[in-house]
């Protein structure tokens, strides 16, 4: 052994020097280092005296008077990170010998942990910058729900308020006045003030439905519905405002497409239906013709409400199924629209998994029309 130490003194004090895994240090018992290697250095913290945590130096120092110490020392500092090793401690000659030896096995779990718990806190923050992004949009759809909201309380209130000022104008005017006027000025009046409030309650109809819509709160009440009879009973029911302005309805059926059974929910259809019929009445010449128009492809039944009247421009087309959206058309009989009627059918078609559009020119009549699917299923 002697003879080993003798010919690789070199060797073995250049790898003492140099080890990662070696702690070696050597202190006089006044506590001044003599000799640190570089893994012993690697741990200190500060001056070396006050790296040794413990036992502390002076305890060692104690100790080794008496025995050498073997055992597990803390070094580094009580205030950052430390590290714990085995080692042997001996004194002679007034100075102390700290030999240790890092556990490689321990590193490795180490650092095996500190790349599992890496991965855990990359994932989180993924997770965070995913859940912030989610936020982000869902704080955007909310200042956009609220804006529309508001936008929609705000025109409602303003179409409100005009019939029912004028309805509580001309109630005040007679009540003050009921024996300065015949018959047929009340009669007239009462008129004003039927159809103020006729609107009005439209205007709520439309606006309760537009609503319950737009939250989800409608479910569909889906049934075999007898579709070309459905489609005549809204002919029949917009037949008085047609007959006024002598405009003809020409219905044009296709029975055996779909064997004049549809599944849909009867009452939204039929509500989407008279709006754009109305629609078309309201908006065509008088001494005109409106067409209904039902076809079918393989998975498709498409119903077209086609009129010859004022059109609509290119630029006002995108406006028409907005809420209270207007164009510069105005109905040709004075007509009043609550300006949420299309807006609703959309609603109500796109509930049935259907689609609805427009095809117009300005001065030569509009087709609305929309497609639901031939295979949708009655619910239980």
């Amino acid at each position: 052994m002697t003879h080993l130490i003798t010919n690789w003194q070199t060797e073995l004090l250049s790898f003492i020097g140099s080890s990662k895994a070696l702690c070696i240090a050597i202190f006089n018992i006044n506590k001044e280092l003599v000799y640190a290697n570089q893994a012993m250095k690697m741990f200190f913290k500060g001056t070396p005296e006050d790296s040794l945590i413990n036992p502390t130096l002076e305890k060692l120092i104690t100790i080794t008077q008496e025995s050498h110490f073997e055992g597990i020392m803390t070094i580094g500092s009580s205030f950052d990170s430390n590290t714990s090793i085995d080692i042997m401690a001996f004194q002679k000659n007034n100075e102390i010998l700290i030999v240790g030896e890092v556990d490689t096995t321990t590193i490795t779990n180490q650092n095996i942990n500190l790349a599992k718990l890496n991965r855990e806190v990359n994932n989180l923050q993924r997770q965070v910058i995913k859940e912030k992004t989610i936020l982000k949009s869902t704080n955007a759809k909310l200042d956009e729900t609220l804006k529309n909201q508001n936008l929609l309380l705000g025109t409602a209130a303003h179409d409100l308020r005009n019939p029912i000022g004028s309805t509580f104008a001309l109630a005040e005017l007679i009540t003050d006045n009921k024996d300065d006027y015949q018959a047929s000025e009340l009669i007239n009046y009462f008129n004003i003030i039927k159809g103020n409030t006729k609107y009005a309650l439209a205007l709520l109809n439309d606006l309760l439905d537009f609503s319950s819509i737009k939250s989800g709160k409608i479910e569909l009440n889906i049934e075999s519905t007898p579709y070309n009879d459905l489609i005549q009973h809204c002919i029949d029911t917009n037949s008085a405002f047609a007959k006024n302005k002598n405009i003809q309805i020409n219905f044009i059926p296709i029975p055996d497409c779909i064997d004049g059974i549809l599944n849909i929910d009867p009452i939204r259809i039929e509500q989407a239906l008279n709006n754009l019929i109305l629609n078309a009445i309201k908006y065509s010449e008088t001494n005109t013709e409106i067409a209904i128009r039902v076809s079918c492809s393989a998975n498709k039944v498409k119903t077209e409400i086609i009129d010859h009247g004022m059109g609509i421009s290119p630029d006002e087309i995108n406006k028409l199924f907005k809420p209270f959206s207007t164009t510069s058309n105005k109905s040709t009989g004075g007509e009043k629209s609550t300006g949420l009627g299309l807006s609703i059918t959309k609603k109500v078609i796109e509930l049935h998994k259907g689609t609805i559009g427009v095809e117009s020119e300005k001065g030569k009549g509009s087709n609305f029309f929309f497609e639901l699917p031939r295979t949708q299923q009655p619910e239980d």
